[in-house]
């Protein structure tokens, strides 16, 4: 019973904290959210993060799609309304969503209908105490979608690097390569 009710102050805790309510199943309940995001440098590479006021936009996502170009979308502390978003507009498998929502994952790759989900670790920040980042990506021909908690050296460095060029994130193999390898 005590743990029954730790788990229930838990979830009330997140759907406090995040204005989503969470039930099992991992289903939102959303409310507004409307800010822009962070698009310096090419246009098909976006840098979301909640903590500094960018967070992940709908219509924004729903622009890249339409596009029918490749993206990279890099989600640093992803929150319960960006798995949201991604699972309605790209049709992500729930159960790629519920590792994403639960970091701690052991390192992997799952094959789904039009993307492949990975699980890869790297070094973190210098105030992480554990000094490892977990990186959740999402790939397939048309994306590249990165989900971290921690700060993430090497993928801020290789964000840094496609902005400098200021040319269009191509070549989504390599970029894969390139962030994988970075960690």
């Amino acid at each position: 019973a005590s743990a029954c009710r730790q788990g229930l102050a838990a979830r009330e805790e997140i759907a406090s904290a995040t204005g989503f309510s969470l039930s099992p199943g991992l289903t939102f309940r959303p409310r507004s959210y409307h800010r822009r995001m962070l698009s310096e440098g090419p246009t098909n590479l976006l840098h979301c993060d909640e903590a500094h006021g960018l967070p992940l936009e709908r219509d924004r996502l729903r622009e890249l799609l339409a596009a029918d170009t490749f993206f990279w979308l890099d989600v640093h502390g992803p929150a319960a309304a960006d798995l949201e978003i991604l699972r309605e507009e790209l049709g992500f498998h729930p159960l790629s969503l519920e590792d994403s929502w639960r970091f701690g994952q052991r390192p992997k790759i799952d094959d789904y209908d039009g993307y492949v989900f990975l699980v890869v670790f790297g070094a973190s920040g210098d105030d992480d105490p554990d000094g490892l980042v977990e990186v959740h990506c999402f790939y397939s021909e048309r994306y590249l979608i990165t989900l971290h908690r921690d700060d993430a050296p090497s993928l801020t460095a290789l964000r840094e690097r496609y902005v400098k060029r200021d040319a269009p994130v191509d070549e989504p193999a390599r970029l894969l390569h390139g962030v994988v390898d970075g960690l």
